[in-house]
């Protein structure tokens, strides 16, 4: 049956309803039951939006950042290339020129390496390892 017939039972018992009545304190219980509904205070974020001249500096502080960012010199901009300045060195000592030597042909630490790093920073004596073994701490 098609809802929008006349003769629609919906309809019919519809038409059999009372009328409703508005009395005549109706706004006077409304805006009494919306005075006596507790009130959320707003958050200070909240409070601060709602001053004319939020929206303005808000708008005035997002173009000066836009435009520091774009104006500012970035890390990957080319920088101009100099000559490179040599350092003086002092000397190094044949003890240390061991230990670098050694550094050196180590190889670098694989993921597998790993647990056996940790099993060597667990060791209390250290006068039982090997020069590989205290550089691979080391370096």
């Amino acid at each position: 049956m098609n809802p929008l017939e006349p003769n629609d039972p919906l309809w019919n018992l519809l038409g059999k309803a009372r009328e409703v009545k508005v009395r005549g304190n109706f706004v006077q219980n409304v805006v009494r039951a919306a005075r006596q509904e507790p009130q959320k205070q707003p958050t200070w974020l909240e409070w601060l939006t709602t001053l004319p001249w939020f929206k303005p500096v808000a708008l005035a502080t997002a173009a000066v950042a836009v435009a520091a960012v774009a104006l500012w010199p970035s890390a990957t901009a080319p920088q101009a290339v100099s000559e490179p300045q040599v350092a003086a060195v002092a000397p190094v000592s044949a003890e240390d020129a061991e230990l670098i030597q050694l550094a050196e042909s180590m190889p670098m630490m694989p993921l597998e390496a790993v647990n056996e790093m940790n099993a060597l920073l667990a060791m209390d004596d250290t006068s039982a390892m090997t020069d590989r073994e205290l550089a691979f701490l080391l370096y």
